[in-house]
């Protein structure tokens, strides 16, 4: 069986407007999601990757509270230890990952369920 979590679930741990629906479409604005301007050469990738899979772990929790079988897709993630980023402050290492089941048509990828 495959299942994973739904836009409208993922949008519910997201700020207000990251997701834009229309069209038979689902938007994704980088700007609402990470709250500060963004154009093409900016280098917050990983911000903005980081964010959708903290919150698609946080949609999967409340998934996994109301439905079985449970997902385990979108894993929580780990924190490595704090060391000083040299400018008095501190930063660490986060560790998340994402499980998918991909069959041999990889236009049809979707979620795990153990």
């Amino acid at each position: 069986m495959t299942a994973d979590i739904s836009f409208a679930e993922l949008q519910a741990n997201l700020p207000n407007n990251t997701l834009i629906y229309g069209d038979n479409d689902v938007k994704i604005s980088i700007k609402a999601m990470i709250g500060s301007d963004v154009n093409g050469l900016d280098r917050k990738v990983a911000q903005a990757l980081s964010t959708l899979l903290l919150a698609a772990a946080k949609a999967q929790a409340f998934y996994n509270a109301r439905n079985t079988p449970e997902l385990s897709s979108y894993h929580p993630p780990t924190y490595g230890i704090p060391t000083t980023d040299g400018s008095g402050g501190l930063t660490a290492l986060r560790v998340q990952t994402l499980t998918v089941q991909v069959p041999l048509n990889s236009d049809e990828i979707t979620g795990v369920t153990f």
